[in-house]
């Protein structure tokens, strides 16, 4: 909405104060508001174009380049405010389907296998498969998981626990069921942060830019006082 008020609407607002005949009352903040605005009018495309390839680029980039994906899954975990939704999701997403397949009986590899094609991120794949490198060695699950970064100490002692005792299934339902929670709770706590910051944000540009459009006119009446 903002872009298309720069594209179209301020931009005429030049040629209101030009037909006034007075140029000099243009305020700096008026001719910034307005020199933005023109720029966007003759190159709006650019920006769509650029985004348009920038886009494209990400995708390809993300699909070709392991390098790059995995920077850019790591960047995602460290996010603010996102990345500990997005790696909360990530493990709750691992238990739930963890548990669920061994609890339909599915082998622990052969369940492991089908968790590592289903989850994009690649660093949640390398946990994975060092998990499945210990089990194939005869150890547990504990100690890659907590080497691997992605699991914090109490889902580790969690399914070190289910592992013990048998009851692997019931223990990665426990801990879907908390990070399912958490994943809820940090996503409103994460939007109650966010609209205040946009409000704040949409207010300070808004005003601005009528600050900088009724100028002019504060000055005009002012100098038609004198």
């Amino acid at each position: 909405m903002l872009l298309l008020v720069f594209a179209f609407v301020i931009p005429k607002f030049k040629s209101v104060f030009e037909s006034m005949g007075k140029k000099d009352i243009m305020h700096w903040t008026t001719e910034t508001v307005i020199g933005i605005g023109e720029h966007m009018q003759v190159w709006w495309w650019t920006y769509l174009l650029g985004a348009v390839l920038a886009v494209a680029l990400h995708r390809l980039l993300l699909a070709r380049a392991a390098g790059y994906r995995s920077v850019m899954h790591r960047l995602a975990l460290h996010l603010p405010l996102f990345g500990p939704l997005v790696h909360k999701g990530l493990v709750a997403r691992f238990a739930r389907t963890f548990g669920t397949l061994i609890q339909s009986g599915v082998p622990h590899l052969e369940a492991l296998d089908i968790l590592g094609a289903s989850t994009r991120n690649v660093h949640m794949q390398r946990a994975i498969a060092d998990v499945q490198g210990s089990i194939r060695e005869g150890a547990g699950f504990a100690v890659p998981m907590g080497e691997s970064g992605m699991f914090d100490d109490i889902v580790v002692n969690m399914v070190d626990v289910g592992e013990q005792t048998g009851e692997l299934d019931r223990m990665l339902g426990k801990v879907a069921d908390r990070y399912e929670t958490e994943v809820d709770r940090t996503v409103d706590t994460t939007f109650k942060i966010i609209e205040p910051v946009l409000l704040v944000v949409m207010a300070v540009v808004v005003g601005f830019i009528v600050f900088a459009l009724f100028m002019p006119l504060l000055t005009m009446m002012q100098t038609m006082r004198k």
